[in-house]
């Protein structure tokens, strides 16, 4: 049986704000079909992007704020090397990730072409989330763009949310067996 892998990114106090990938983390525990998962810092991105280089099963990535550009940052840093990336559950991006030194070179928030399907929630009028995911190019293929409601710090804390992101990991899941 073929298994897949999860890398979660959180955002600026990632261990403090972003706990509600945690709670997806361990939503999944026992969940048949996955080999490994973890809970890592934003600034881990270019190491996950090396260490991806040797892996060999589909890696699902998340991320919650400055956590996207750090998803986003670890597939370009692979290149051509690597598992397939089938999904990414993006949490409201922040557009202030350019100003963090962490993620100088990541890319931003912009989705590799590499990853045929993106799930980004969104939040509009706030300063610090308030970013649609598009391709290098502009566009929006395989990107699904939905605004949702509530803090940024939380916005992965929803429980209706976690529920569709784990259904999705599940389908990846049934689709790579």
């Amino acid at each position: 049986m073929k298994k897949i892998n999860i890398i979660a990114f959180g955002g600026l106090g990632g261990s403090f704000y972003s706990t509600g990938l945690k709670t997806i983390l361990m939503r999944l525990d026992g969940v048949p079909g996955i080999d490994f998962k973890t809970f890592e810092d934003y600034t881990s991105w270019k190491r996950w992007g090396s260490t991806l280089t040797s892996w060999r099963d589909p890696t699902v990535i998340m991320g919650h704020s400055y956590g996207v550009a750090a998803m986003f940052g670890a597939v370009r840093a692979m290149g051509d090397k690597g598992p397939k990336i089938p999904l990414a559950i993006s949490f409201d991006p922040s557009q202030w990730a350019w100003m963090s030194m962490g993620l100088w070179g990541s890319g931003g928030n912009t989705a590799p072409h590499r990853i045929p399907k993106v799930l980004n929630w969104w939040q509009a009028g706030l300063p610090i989330g308030y970013q649609r995911i598009y391709r290098p190019d502009g566009g929006q293929s395989g990107v699904h763009n939905e605004q949702v409601q509530g803090p940024h710090h939380a916005v992965e804390d929803s429980p209706q949310l976690q529920g569709l992101a784990v259904d999705e990991i599940k389908r990846v899941i049934a689709s790579v067996q």
